[in-house]
């Protein structure tokens, strides 16, 4: 029983006992802690929303973080909060960015997720650029295609018959660009993904 009311003694007198160190939420723009290093460079800069798993927290802390972020959703990284821990003895990669939004909302993202669920270019401005580029048409060639929206594939199948080099180019989204020695014969975009040996028998 004296245990139990030495710790909510001590956590009741958090700050006044002494019972642990006081943690500094105070925003700041820059490090010098070995683990936070590697976050400098984002303070400062845009980001947009890729993915639909980052949230918005009140606070930098994983509790009271009730809204995910929508993917497009622009966003302002101007401070980060240290890790604290590190200054007694404990290296634990978990900083959290301060960010603000279009709408004039504020508030803290992980600082681990934010890099890998963003990205650097407005998708606006990206589309636009995409729609220029156009897509992958009958009668290109392979380096055409690269040229297109669709860019380089992710990996190509192919295939060498008596007939000719047949290939197929694998692309997200369940997207194929087929080139019969070098020439596109086919664009097949968001239908069940086909079987590449069979399509390159």
């Amino acid at each position: 029983m004296r245990i139990l009311s030495a710790i909510f003694a001590c956590v009741t007198l958090y700050d006044v006992a002494g019972c642990a160190p006081k943690v500094d939420f105070a925003l700041v723009t820059s490090s010098p802690l070995p683990s936070m290093q590697k976050y400098n460079g984002y303070i400062g800069k845009d980001y947009w929303v890729s993915g639909n798993i980052l949230r918005l927290c009140e606070g930098p802390t994983s509790l009271h973080c009730s809204e995910f972020l929508k993917p497009g959703t622009h966003l302002k990284v101007d401070g980060i909060v240290p890790n604290h821990s590190e200054v007694a003895g404990t290296s634990i990669d978990d900083p959290y960015f301060h960010v603000v939004m279009d709408d004039g909302r504020s508030g803290f993202a992980d600082a681990a997720t934010l890099p890998i669920i963003t990205t650097t270019v407005d998708p606006v401005v990206a589309a636009e650029e995409c729609k220029k580029k156009g897509d992958p048409k009958l009668g290109m060639t392979a380096k055409q295609v690269a040229a297109t929206c669709w860019g380089l594939p992710l990996y190509v199948n192919t295939k060498v018959r008596q007939t000719g080099k047949y290939e197929q180019f694998v692309y997200s989204d369940n997207k194929f660009v087929y080139l019969r020695n070098g020439i596109v014969t086919a664009v097949s975009v968001k239908g069940r993904r086909p079987n590449a040996d069979r399509l390159l028998h």
